[in-house]
C-alpha cells in the first residue's frame, strides 16, 4: 500500500512535458551515462542494469579505481546523463554533473525538488 501511495504521489508531481522531453533526449543519446552517489547510488545501479537488459548502451559513472573523471571525460554532446540525487545532495554528484554539463552533455535530473542543485 505504501509503494502504491508513493507512486501516486510521484505521478501527481511529475511534469508531463518535462518527462516527454527527457524521454526524447535519452532516446537519441548514443550512450547514457548514469550518475549518483551515496544513498542515490542503488537507484542509479538499477537504472544502468535495466538499460543494459534493454540493450541500451550505458555507463554507470562509478569506479573503485577512482576513474570517474576519465569516465566523465568520454561523455560528449551526442550522449546524455541521468543524474540522481536527493536531499541531502551528494556534493560529488553535483560537481560531476556540473563538469559534464560544461562539456555540453545534456542532463536528465532525477531529484526531489525544483530547488535541487541538479534542477538548476
Amino acid at each position: 500500500a505504501a509503494a502504491s501511495t508513493s507512486l501516486n504521489d510521484i505521478s501527481g508531481r511529475l511534469n508531463e512535458d518535462h518527462f516527454e522531453d527527457a524521454i526524447a533526449l535519452l532516446a537519441k543519446a548514443e550512450t547514457i551515462y548514469v550518475l549518483a552517489k551515496r544513498r542515490s547510488y542503488p537507484v542509479a545501479s538499477y537504472i544502468a542494469y535495466a538499460l543494459g537488459k534493454l540493450k541500451i548502451r550505458n555507463q554507470l559513472i562509478e569506479s573503485a579505481a577512482g576513474l570517474n573523471a576519465e569516465m566523465i571525460g568520454f561523455a560528449s554532446p551526442r550522449d546524455a546523463v541521468i543524474a540522481i540525487s536527493f536531499s541531502p545532495y551528494a556534493p560529488a554528484t553535483i560537481e560531476e554533473a556540473r563538469v559534464i554539463s560544461e562539456q555540453g552533455v545534456p542532463i536528465v535530473a532525477i531529484t526531489d525538488s525544483s530547488f535541487s542543485p541538479l534542477a538548476q
